[in-house]
């Protein structure tokens, strides 16, 4: 062999072994693709089953916050029931208590009316008792015309007169 022959064989040994070598650099390539594209498939399929999840979570607490937000309202409601219940029977309650305390005062006033209009014939029942215990009387008699003094007392207010003097 020729020294001058020594790069032709060198490149023809280099150059036949290109297509070997990028037939196997296209297997390799291919097989670490096929491991990429294995791993995007997985990592796609974890990534669609999160997302799924997550999904479902977000549908989950939102069906939970809305039947807390209508047990709340339903209790809202309730509340608001109950207190506006009470707030008509305190109504009723103060209502009938006004109309009572007005009914009182007019029985207090024909209360006080009549223990006045007792008072006053008491005191002129008394007035007259005293006057007729404390004072004489001349009176005639119908039957013979005679004058006499009469002296009244409580004794005497029986109807029966007590004779002191008579004069004829």
């Amino acid at each position: 062999m020729h020294l001058f022959n020594l790069p032709v064989i060198f490149l023809l040994t280099f150059f036949s072994r290109i297509p070997a070598e990028n037939e196997q650099l296209a297997v390799e390539h291919r097989k670490a693709l096929d491991a990429q594209e294995k791993i995007s498939a997985e990592l796609k399929d974890k990534l669609v089953q999160a997302e799924l999840r997550r999904a479902q979570e977000l549908k989950d607490a939102q069906a939970a916050a809305e039947a807390k937000l209508d047990e709340s309202l339903k209790e809202y409601t309730h509340n608001s029931e109950v207190l506006r219940t009470e707030l008509e029977e305190e109504s009723r309650a103060r209502k009938e208590a006004q109309d009572r305390i007005a009914t009182l005062t007019t029985d207090q006033a024909e209360y006080d009316r009549l223990v006045i209009q007792a008072d006053t014939l008491a005191l002129r029942k008394s007035l007259f008792f005293f006057l007729l215990k404390s004072l004489h009387f001349l009176a005639i008699c119908p039957y013979t015309g005679s004058f006499f003094l009469l002296f009244l007392s409580l004794q005497s207010f029986s109807r029966t007169p007590r004779l002191l003097r008579t004069r004829g």
